[in-house]
């Protein structure tokens, strides 16, 4: 896919790169002091649907803004790892229905999340943590694939999308290998996008893995319906696909862009 930007990317400056760092680690710091007060009438965090609306806003409207080239790649990388940390360790800590009638809340999650037997519409001032979490997650996924496929994010679309860079002709690629797919292994000049190391992948599979066994524990001790907590089994699924490929490399395509080697299409469990 294409993001219709022709012009080359350019990293963030070192400059930028503190400013951000400092903003971020400052909105951090704000999200887990409003957490841990949660219990609290002053805290702004006190339901899940408060601290998806913040965690959010953070990721998809600072951290994915990051561009995929070195070495900012690598700061978009960290610190959505440690966000995804953040958020599976937070998420137990918050109560996963409003309602005490659990029939109610089957019934109202399966109309919000488009499972079978719920209508098309529901009370939108009423909140619905459970909808909110399984919608980050579904997003968070799409963020990860598009690190992990060294690709820039589309807010509207909510997916990534690869890199265009049409200023650049074969000349510019040093070919270093030859792939049995057809793929030509290069460096291009003045553009290297980051692909996330072994242990970095290593991490993320284990936070993923462990998290999502939280989430289902978290679940189970609400004694929460089959109906809400069924569409969780499948979070993640792409993320975890792409992290059995390799990374750290970039692949020049005849069509034109510039992406690090995503072969998930071309691979089978």
């Amino acid at each position: 896919m294409s993001n219709g930007n022709p012009n080359p990317l350019h990293a963030l400056s070192p400059v930028q790169e503190r400013r951000l760092v400092t903003y971020v680690e400052d909105k951090l710091l704000d999200i887990t002091r409003a957490f841990q007060k949660r219990f609290l009438p002053s805290s702004k965090l006190r339901t899940l649907p408060e601290y998806i609306r913040d965690i959010r806003a953070l990721v998809f409207d600072i951290i994915m803004e990051i561009p995929p080239i070195t070495p900012s790649g690598a700061l978009r990388t960290s610190l959505l790892l440690r966000i995804t940390a953040d958020l599976f360790e937070a998420i137990p800590g918050y109560q996963p229905f409003i309602q005490s009638d659990s029939d109610e809340m089957e019934e109202e999650f399966m109309s919000t999340s488009g499972g079978s037997g719920g209508s098309e519409t529901w009370d939108t001032s009423k909140p619905y943590p459970l909808v909110d979490l399984f919608e980050l997650f579904n997003d968070l996924d799409s963020a990860w694939v598009a690190i992990l496929s060294c690709q820039l994010w589309n807010k509207e679309k909510r997916m990534g999308e690869d890199v265009i860079v049409s200023t650049l002709d074969e000349d510019s690629v040093s070919a270093i290998d030859e792939e049995s797919t057809g793929g030509t292994l290069g460096a291009v000049e003045g553009v290297q996008l980051y692909a996330p190391s072994s242990t970095e992948c290593t991490r993320l599979r284990s936070l993923v893995i462990a998290g999502m066994s939280a989430i289902e524990d978290w679940l189970d001790e609400a004694q929460a319906p089959d109906a809400a907590k069924s569409p969780f089994e499948s979070c993640f699924d792409w993320t975890l696909r792409a992290l059995g490929e390799d990374s750290n490399q970039v692949t020049w395509i005849d069509d034109d862009f510039v992406s690090c080697g995503d072969r998930r299409k071309g691979m089978e469990e």
